[in-house]
């Protein structure tokens, strides 16, 4: 069932359209108003909510009970005050993909940094907090998908972040699309702190809108023979010393041999018992010359000292 355009404030309407599809095993909610306070789906395997935004007098309190939840998709965007506090998932989920973004219209990434820019601190705050009950409601998923601005807005709001009852114990396998921030990468190994049966981690770096901004970001800098210190201050709060007990695999693609993503995989390497291969794929479109500055990179993340006795390194 496909539902796309349309506005069912009336909690009773909502509840009694998925009571009359007993056999409704995939669903996608998009561009909708809709309460979703009290939803039961009995055989629902596969549930995508997409750009949907209540405003005015619409509800944003999303309950949904569906015991056989496999698949979970969420995309939404900064302005969509929604509250995933009452999202309650107690199901087998294998897949969860959370897309949040700044716009709906997240392909114009210049005019997303833009739109992030305008929102206020509170905004923010609000958004991250909810970010987090979305990802507390998938405490039994297995594999997951963070994009973007999601990480983004959870890591320029620390104060908010209580990983402790943050806990994700079920994942096995991470797919992360992170800025280059340093504070987005702090907020990527909070996350694996609290993946304790993680298997396989793939950061795939998004390149904008960064790159041309080094006195903003100065971590993204490119590793150089002369560089400096990445400094301890990436590890500051951070409970990881061999925490990572089961993360075998990481991969991480458009690579451009920059001090934060050195820095990372340092982190990485120290705090990964059982680790077996490393693979970067380098984003080759960039300017300057890419061997040369991987080549360096390289020489580097080489010489860090591991807590896995055998770990192999393939760079493309």
């Amino acid at each position: 069932m496909k539902l796309s355009d349309l506005c069912i404030l009336d909690e009773e309407k909502t509840a009694k359209l998925f009571a009359n599809c007993p056999a409704l095993e995939s669903s996608t909610i998009s561009r909708c108003n809709m309460n979703l306070h009290n939803v039961y789906a009995p055989k629902l395997k596969c549930f995508v909510y997409e750009n949907n935004g209540y405003k005015s007098d619409g509800v944003s309190i999303i309950r949904l009970c569906a015991p056989n939840l496999t698949s979970l998709g969420f995309r939404s965007c900064l302005t969509h005050k929604l509250d995933y506090s009452a999202l309650n998932i107690n199901s087998p989920l294998v897949t969860a993909k959370i897309t949040m973004g700044v716009e709906e219209d997240e392909e114009i990434e210049d005019s997303a940094d833009e739109a992030y820019g305008d929102q206020s601190t509170e905004e923010k705050e609000l958004y991250a907090q909810n970010m987090l009950n979305l990802l507390k409601a998938l405490s039994t998923v297995k594999d997951l998908t963070l994009l973007r601005w999601l990480i983004k807005v959870v890591s320029e709001a620390p104060n908010l972040v209580d990983y402790q009852s943050l806990q994700l114990s079920s994942v096995q396998s991470v797919t992360l699309l992170p800025f280059l921030s340093k504070d987005c990468f702090r907020t990527i190994t909070y996350l694996l702190s609290i993946s304790p049966n993680l298997e396989s981690l793939e950061v795939i770096i998004n390149t904008s809108p960064f790159n041309d901004e080094p006195e903003l970001y100065p971590f993204c800098d490119e590793i150089n023979i002369d560089s400096p210190d990445t400094g301890d201050d990436w590890e500051t709060g951070l409970s990881l010393p061999c925490m990572l007990h089961h993360l075998k695999v990481v991969e991480i693609c458009n690579v451009e041999g920059r001090i934060n993503e050195l820095k990372f995989l340092e982190i990485l390497l120290r705090n990964t018992m059982v680790l077996e291969k490393v693979v970067l794929y380098c984003y080759w479109e960039s300017p300057g010359n890419m061997s040369r500055r991987m080549h360096t990179f390289c020489e580097k993340l080489i010489s860090f000292p591991r807590a896995s006795s055998s770990v192999s390194f393939m760079c493309f």
